[in-house]
């Protein structure tokens, strides 16, 4: 028996391989109470303990996906906690959905309780002896330096979603002309009075007529906005997609334009850099808790195609 994480994420797969993979990635070779599913914007991981048998079940029923097993695997979870490997989103974002993936379960054999909880542990020590979550920054952000950049700053501005993506662009976002839409009132009522906004309304009174420029958040397993859509949309309008599996389907249409998280990641090749120089420090903190050596540089793991699965 060992600790293992297999999933997919943005460092290995395509943001759209990992959309169908959130569709799908449920297995039955693992019992359900030796894992966690851990599901952020840019990944999903299942992370537990299991034979050497039920990983090579498995790795049988999605070849493509990652796979490490061990101090690699606690390796991974730990900076993954620490929000090393996405530096679009601030640590305490991908901490918190990490945890609440976590805390949804009680069911948990005590094995995997002990190597989450000593995961979080030394996630907490990293981030306060490497200060790795200074300088943080957002999908917020980048969507209002987009909109900054790109637009007046007058166009009405409509966020689809109350999630964790919806409230990061209520709350970097709201020196526009913002109006929140969603589907349950006491979350719009909540968002309406954390970000001073003027306006909230559910889905059944939203029309994209209105607005200039829409961000949708949505947890969805299917796209919102299609080609047929845009067809019947007479005035130029922007789609700013957030959702993954994606809420808006690529446009065919001139007067539609549809930006998406994939865009904006080369702004964030520098800030990546800088970040980059911290993992030496986070590998040194782990060494000395995991008592291995530097598992987890990049260029020396064989991802998918450990010889010992």
């Amino acid at each position: 028996m060992c600790f293992f994480v297999a999933g997919y994420d943005d460092k290995h797969h395509t943001y759209d391989r990992i959309g169908q993979a959130k569709q799908m990635f449920t297995t039955t070779a693992i019992p359900a109470n030796m894992y966690v599913t851990v599901i952020t914007c840019n990944r999903i991981e299942l992370y537990g303990h299991a034979t050497k048998e039920q990983l090579i079940a498995l790795r049988k029923e999605f070849p493509d996906m990652f796979l490490y097993t061990d101090n690699d695997a606690k390796a991974k979870l730990v900076l993954t906690c620490a929000s090393i490997y996405t530096p679009i989103i601030s640590d305490e974002q991908v901490f918190g959905q990490v945890r609440r993936c976590y805390a949804n379960r009680t069911d948990l054999d005590t094995s995997v309780v002990k190597t989450f909880n000593h995961a979080f542990g030394l996630t907490k020590k990293i981030v306060a002896k490497t200060g790795i979550n200074k300088n943080k920054i957002s999908f917020g952000v980048l969507v209002y330096n987009y909109i900054k950049d790109n637009f007046s700053g007058m166009e009405s501005v409509a966020v689809l979603g109350t999630g964790e993506i919806g409230k990061d662009m209520l709350n970097k976002c709201k020196k526009l002309n913002l109006t929140v839409v969603g589907r349950n009132t006491e979350k719009l009522k909540e968002c309406e009075r954390k970000y001073k906004l003027s306006n909230a309304i559910t889905f059944d009174k939203f029309s994209v007529d209105d607005y200039d420029i829409i961000i949708t958040c949505l947890n969805l397993q299917n796209v919102y906005f299609t080609n047929a859509d845009y067809e019947k949309i007479k005035h130029f309008k922007t789609f700013i997609d957030m959702g993954n599996p994606r809420n808006v389907e690529p446009s065919n249409v001139d007067r539609i334009t549809v930006v998406d998280v994939p865009f904006f990641k080369p702004l964030f090749t520098k800030l990546f850099e800088d970040k980059i120089v911290l993992i030496d420090k986070c590998l040194e903190l782990l060494h000395v808790d995991l008592g291995t050596g530097p598992l987890f540089i990049e260029s020396k793991l064989n991802y998918g195609n450990r010889t010992d699965i």
